[in-house]
């Protein structure tokens, strides 16, 4: 190693020695601040899960009055006070997943169901549709709740995720006829198949099982919408094989098919980049984006991850978020391919003093910003919303630091070279 001391004119290289070693320190994991969203001390909620969260910090995310019980409502918040985005008088007595857009206007599925037909323990009807009465997609723009589709006309069963962009186009999932489903689409109140079973596709049914989906649904794909009104979406077409998709309402492209076995749900940016769980037909299983130009791998599990358990989330920047678990038995929420370097938040962390036991994420919790919609569950068995806010990283900081040390440093030493 050179060691600079003493004037010696050799002082701009070892200047320049000094900033190439303050700047090539080894990645080191870049830092979050953490805000808690829900509040159990002032609300008869108990369980917090499964956050949105939008450009402006607002998370939206569903609410619980136990473990057992099925979500009652969906509220928001931004680190203060809580906003209802359900209507507690609502057709409706169980909610859950909601989606944001930039406006504030936030998407739910309501269903009406016979309570006395649900497993006080936790475990799923054997036919889900015996306990269901009523189901629709809603939406609060404002704090005013409408309707954007339902079952009472009898053109739909019953409905799965949705997913809203800024113009307020709503991407849902639905069953309707006998035994038929699809992807539709919503704006300006008017309703619009965009595929279903009725076409090229024989199933919606998600491949991969991921964790953060609630209702007795929730094995359906789940739709991403961009700004661009483009959704994506993962199916089975009538060939047997599997994909990702895209759909501009009028035309269908495809993803990917090939090579893959199965696939998870799919979030879409605003460049038209999707994002995915991917199984390989070798078995490996991966965090994929790309379009149908060509696939980039961002993290798999050839290398220190063992498992994906949630659909990754995608902002614009093309940045990823998703819950998975390493092979050394650890488990948390990361950004990129290096679990330490990229890592979000992990279980064994502590949050308010309290260990972390398990964490949440779903493809709606990561904004433009870097920061992160998450649910976790805490050594005092509470289960909350955090929002993870990226703060520049260490390395980062003593580069810049570095910079102008040095550059102060020269302009000194030129001034009394001068003299």
């Amino acid at each position: 190693m050179k060691f600079c001391l003493g004037m010696t004119r050799t002082h701009l290289g070892c200047a320049a020695t000094m900033l190439s070693l303050s700047i090539s320190l080894p990645a080191q994991a870049a830092g979050f601040n953490f805000t808690q969203i829900s509040d159990s001390a002032n609300s008869p909620f108990r369980i917090f899960r499964n956050a949105a969260i939008n450009n402006q910090g607002l998370v939206s995310f569903e609410t619980f009055v136990s473990p057992q019980a099925p979500p009652i409502a969906v509220s928001a918040g931004s680190g203060g006070s809580i906003t209802p985005i359900s209507d507690p008088n609502g057709p409706y007595n169980v909610t859950f997943y909601s989606s944001l857009n930039n406006t504030g206007t936030a998407t739910f599925t309501g269903n009406l169901v016979d309570l006395s037909k649900i497993d006080p323990n936790g475990g799923p009807p054997t036919d889900p549709t015996a306990t269901l009465l009523k189901s629709g997609i809603y939406a609060n723009t404002g704090g005013v709740v409408k309707t954007i589709a339902d079952s009472t006309s009898k053109e739909f069963n019953f409905f799965g995720s949705s997913a809203i962009n800024d113009a307020g186009t709503i991407a849902f999932f639905a069953s309707f006829g006998a035994g038929e489903s699809g992807i539709f689409s919503s704006s300006n109140g008017k309703v619009t198949p965009v595929v279903s079973t009725l076409g090229e596709f024989s199933s919606f049914v998600g491949g991969i099982d991921t964790v953060g989906g609630d209702g007795p649904f929730a094995i359906y794909t789940i739709p991403g919408i961009n700004n661009s009104g483009k959704i994506a979406f993962s199916a089975t077409l009538d060939t047997g094989k599997s994909g990702v998709f895209v759909s501009d309402g009028g035309t269908v492209k495809t993803i990917v098919s090939s090579k893959f076995n199965r696939f998870s749900s799919a979030a879409i940016n605003d460049q038209g980049t999707v994002a995915f769980v991917g199984e390989l037909i070798g078995g490996d299983r991966g965090i994929f984006t790309g379009t149908e130009k060509g696939l980039k791998t961002i993290a798999d599990t050839s290398g220190a991850f063992s498992l994906f358990t949630s659909d990754p989330a995608l902002n614009n920047n093309g940045e990823v978020a998703f819950l998975a678990e390493l092979d050394n038995g650890g488990k948390g929420i990361f950004n990129g391919a290096d679990p330490i370097a990229n890592k979000v938040i992990a279980v064994g962390d502590f949050l308010n003093g309290l260990s972390v036991l398990d964490l949440t994420i779903i493809d709606k919790g990561l904004n433009d910003s870097g920061q992160i919609g998450f649910g976790v569950l805490l050594s005092d068995g509470s289960e909350r919303i955090f929002r993870a806010k990226p703060v520049p990283e260490p390395g980062s900081v003593a580069g810049l630091a570095a910079v102008g040390l040095i550059g102060g440093w020269l302009k000194r030493h030129r001034r009394k070279s001068v003299a």
